[in-house]
C-alpha cells in the first residue's frame, strides 16, 4: 500500500472512476500523474482535508485543497 496527498477534487475519478466535474486541464494532469506514478487502485480518501502549497501532485497541479490517498498496487 502507499498513501499520497493529492488534490480533492480527483477524488470521484480516483475512488469511482468519474471525471465529469474535471476541467479538462485537470484531466490531463490526472492521467499524467497516474501514467508517471502508476500507484496503483485507490482504495481509500481520508477525512484530513487541508491546504497545501506543496502535494505529491504539485508537478501536475498548482496548492490546493489536498487529502491523504491509499492505493494498493
Amino acid at each position: 500500500m502507499a498513501t499520497y496527498t493529492l488534490p480533492d477534487f480527483w477524488a470521484s475519478a480516483l475512488i469511482n472512476g468519474d471525471y465529469s466535474g474535471m476541467s479538462p486541464e485537470d484531466d490531463a494532469a490526472l492521467d499524467a500523474w497516474l501514467q508517471d506514478n502508476e500507484p496503483g487502485a485507490c482504495v481509500s480518501v481520508e477525512d484530513d482535508s487541508a491546504f497545501y502549497w506543496v502535494h505529491d501532485a504539485s508537478r501536475y497541479v498548482l496548492a490546493c485543497t489536498c487529502s491523504t490517498y491509499t492505493f494498493i498496487e
